[in-house]
């Protein structure tokens, strides 16, 4: 599995907003002798040109065609640029750069810009009416269907990217293929956050784990809700949560809710034995920005985070939001998947489960797509045809 980039991904069936940041998908690139032979298009300002040398010579090595490209002053020139560099052989692009706070205009030579795109599903609640997006940049004949992955790495500097680059290389480099890679761990971050938010991230734990998952895999489950069967012993369900992830694993995925810069989940204090005692319920942080450096995971054993959860992946915010601290952290993840703005439990579901099982579903030894850029294109593909025949 292999592909850098964090990727926004939305679905206006869904009202879901996915953005892949930075993993380690393998393919190869070489710079391309004619535009259209181009496997993949690079996005990325000539200040960051000498730390990327290391990550093209890797694709390059690995047989993948490259054509590289500079940040325009808008995304729509940036879009043209990108298509006039690649053509229909072009399978991934990668944005090299963070992109500009949503409230400000581009300040920095190295920054990219991105779309903001309508959000029909969640408007009609009078919440978020756009969200911010990459995808758009994938579609190369303005179909609304994405004919390449797209992913970015949201650096702000040569040495961040210097850095995230190193991370991929121990991670593709590794030979340790121990029972990590064998294992799932699903988090669900429930309790009291209404009875259908609920059911739905119950539901998305139970069919992943009883359709989606090959038999050999080996599921770490972990349930914030008291009494649950699978809610881990202990004071603290942050701890328990924690060590399992140093513990390795091929997906860490939460379910519950999110914040730009924070997972997280109710936490319930027992009566204290009065006849009107009641359980009192409050707020928990299982993860944000200033606990992400706690994810302590050698590259060479890293996992991919699918956060199911709105606001997570807000990668225009002012700052860093979770999905990047995360991404940017030594210990962290080597991709993390999450929402760029409110997402609907059932797009959260669809787009969750589809990519999931383009992973897992076929290939040899269950693999199925052979990279996580792959497995975001079929899950994403799927959802725009399904939205694309409602409209027709």
């Amino acid at each position: 599995m292999r592909w850098i980039a964090m990727t926004s991904r939305t679905i206006s069936l869904c009202s879901c907003t996915l953005v892949l940041l930075g993993l380690c998908s393998a393919f190869p690139l070489t710079s391309a002798a004619q535009a259209d032979e181009a496997d993949v298009v690079v996005v990325a300002a000539p200040e960051l040109d000498e730390a990327l040398q290391p990550w093209i010579q890797m694709r390059s090595d690995q047989g993948l065609r490259i054509a590289i490209t500079r940040p325009a002053d808008t995304a729509a020139l940036t879009h043209q640029q990108i298509w006039n560099a690649g053509g229909p052989e072009t399978r991934y692009i990668v944005l090299v750069g963070d992109t500009p706070d949503y409230d400000a205009r581009r300040d920095q030579p190295h920054q990219i810009l991105t779309w903001m795109i309508p959000a029909p599903v969640t408007s009609r609640f009078g919440s978020t009416s756009a969200l911010p997006s990459d995808l758009p940049y994938g579609d190369r004949d303005g179909d609304k269907i994405s004919d390449a992955a797209i992913g970015r790495l949201p650096v702000r500097s040569a040495e961040q990217l210097t850095r995230v680059i190193q991370r991929i290389e121990a991670y593709e480099n590794s030979d340790d293929f121990g029972l990590w890679r064998r294992s799932f761990q699903l988090t669900g971050g429930v309790g009291g956050f209404g009875a259908m938010v609920d059911t739905a991230i119950e539901s998305v734990t139970r069919g992943v784990i009883t359709t989606v998952l090959p038999a050999d895999t080996k599921p770490q489950i972990a349930y914030a809700s008291p009494n649950h069967p699978f809610c881990p012993a202990g004071e603290s369900f942050t701890d328990a949560v924690l060590h399992r992830y140093r513990t390795g694993a091929r997906f860490w995925v939460y379910a519950g809710h999110g914040q730009i810069d924070r997972l997280e989940l109710l936490k319930t204090t027992a009566p204290d034995g009065t006849p009107a005692a009641r359980e009192q319920w409050s707020v928990e942080s299982l993860l944000n920005n200033q606990n992400a450096n706690q994810l302590k995971r050698a590259p060479e054993g890293a996992t991919i985070a699918v956060l199911l959860a709105c606001f997570a992946g807000a990668y225009d915010a002012p700052g860093d939001c979770l999905a990047e601290r995360m991404i940017l952290a030594d210990g962290g993840p080597i991709a993390v998947i999450a929402s760029s703005r409110l997402s609907m439990p059932y797009g959260n579901a669809c787009m969750g489960l589809g990519l999931l099982e383009s992973v897992y579903s076929g290939g040899p030894q269950n693999t199925g797509c052979d990279r996580i850029g792959d497995a975001m294109l079929h899950a994403a593909r799927s959802l725009q045809s399904k939205e694309k025949g409602k409209q027709s």
